[in-house]
């Protein structure tokens, strides 16, 4: 039975008679109180604060690598971002740091759908899943005539986002059961999924061309990109990745707030990504990522963010695109 404010426990009413207790000061009311357990509502917010210590961690150690040279944290971040390119850069952030080998997670529930059970004595990875519930919205008053006319309820349910909670999740490496659906991997040659990238880019209404370039690779021209004619098929895929990037990312207001070094540095990590995410190798052409850093941790995790949108955007495009533009 639940106790309330009113009704401390017995072990509270034996403990408030100790003299000792009552010449600390201590009464009733302050005893009964501290043997409550904690709320619920608190204990999710606790929860929640020690998941966001996590994200605050990670990126108090990746400023600390890079601004002593060092870069293997955001490499990491850039390779869970190519497994999870779905999840926010909060997620993506939470899944690096408590299992950075993670290649497939979901929670304890989904797994045993999919004939999977997860093994006895795994810790789990915590990260946010959002909350979203139904919620009654009155119409609008220029509807009012029509609704007082109407036998519908002049309230309509809508979806609204409540706010986040702490959930557990498991990766695939934690379970056993059934063999999992097969995942498209390509190591080098890029098969199939450099003409869905082609058919990607094309489905944005930019034009896409072969030329000799004269020692570049490739160029973005704001609305069209020139490829190198007689790339080989993995480069090609990393070269076209890195072009579409700039498209997306650097024909906006943010062109005019980075420099060059910057929006290259950026449209690599993202070519990077895409790259990682559809096995295609792309270990020739690495770059010194700690140069995405200037002194800013709020800076960097804005650049950041902006890399795994766009690696995320490129990433869903090429998997939507089933029927390639020719």
């Amino acid at each position: 039975m639940a106790l309330s404010a009113m009704e401390p426990s017995r072990s509270c009413q034996i403990d408030a008679r100790n003299p000792a207790l009552r010449q600390r000061g201590d009464t009733d009311q302050d005893l009964s109180s501290a043997a409550l357990p904690a709320r619920p509502a608190d204990r999710r917010r606790q929860k929640a604060e020690e998941v966001q210590a996590i994200t605050d961690k990670a990126l108090e150690q990746l400023q600390s690598e890079l601004e002593s040279g060092q870069s293997e944290t955001l490499k990491k971040f850039l390779n869970t971002v190519a497994q999870f390119h779905h999840y926010s850069f909060r997620n993506v952030m939470l899944i690096m740091m408590q299992r950075p080998d993670a290649t497939r997670v979901a929670g304890f529930g989904t797994w045993k759908k999919l004939g999977r059970h997860v093994l006895k004595g795994e810790k789990g990875i915590k990260i946010f899943a959002p909350m979203i519930g139904k919620s009654r919205q009155s119409e609008s008053s220029d509807t009012s005539e029509k609704q007082a006319n109407s036998t519908e309820n002049p309230e309509t349910a809508t979806s609204r986002l409540w706010g986040f909670k702490v959930v557990t999740v498991f990766d695939v490496s934690q379970t056993d059961g059934e063999p999992l659906p097969g995942i498209g991997e390509v190591q080098g040659d890029p098969g199939t999924y450099l003409t869905r990238l082609r058919g990607a880019i094309k489905k944005q209404g930019i034009t896409l061309g072969h030329e000799d370039l004269g020692g570049a690779d490739g160029v973005s021209r704001g609305g069209s990109i020139v490829i190198q004619a007689g790339l080989e098929a993995g480069k090609e895929f990393l070269v076209l990745a890195h072009e579409f990037a700039h498209e997306l990312m650097h024909r906006d207001e943010r062109r005019a707030s980075t420099d060059r070094k910057q929006r290259e540095l950026e449209a690599e990590a993202v070519g990077f990504v895409v790259c990682q995410a559809f096995g295609v190798d792309s270990s020739g052409h690495s770059s010194d990522y700690i140069q995405l850093y200037k002194g800013d941790v709020e800076a960097l995790r804005e650049c950041l963010d902006v890399i795994r949108t766009t690696a995320a955007k490129i990433i869903s495009l090429v998997e939507q695109n089933e029927s390639p533009v020719s």
